[in-house]
């Protein structure tokens, strides 16, 4: 939806940082009020940014995605790849999707992209 929410001021610089790995939830299908104001205020400039999403479907969020690269590349990042990890939350039970199914999936991910030389999770 476009909104943007106050977010307490950023008392880091990504300025010494090659690689930026941005995780975000993603909500009926678009980016969240808080990602919206990060985006708009950090700087992208020569980072290599590494997307990494949440969402409560199976579907690929090609659209959140595309949304998010678009702000980063236009700060002067790119966006080197991107994940998304169904969480298969039930509202009912509230008990989040463990650990063990999110290790491998974000291991191998990160292995493929060369982030990570291969080896134990």
């Amino acid at each position: 939806m476009g909104l943007r929410s106050n977010i307490k001021p950023m008392d880091f610089s990504l300025e010494k940082y090659e690689n930026i790995f941005l995780g975000a939830p993603v909500w009926a299908g678009k980016t969240p009020p808080a990602i919206n104001a990060y985006l708009k205020k950090a700087s992208f400039k020569d980072k290599k940014v590494w997307l990494f999403l949440t969402k409560g479907d199976e579907k690929v969020p090609q659209q959140v995605i595309d949304s998010i690269a678009k702000r980063i590349e236009k700060k002067g990042g790119k966006v080197v790849d991107s994940l998304s990890i169904t969480t298969k939350w039930e509202p009912k039970t509230n008990i989040p999707i463990a650990a063990e199914e999110v290790q491998q999936p974000v291991h191998d991910w990160l292995t493929q992209g060369g982030v990570l030389e291969d080896g134990p999770t």
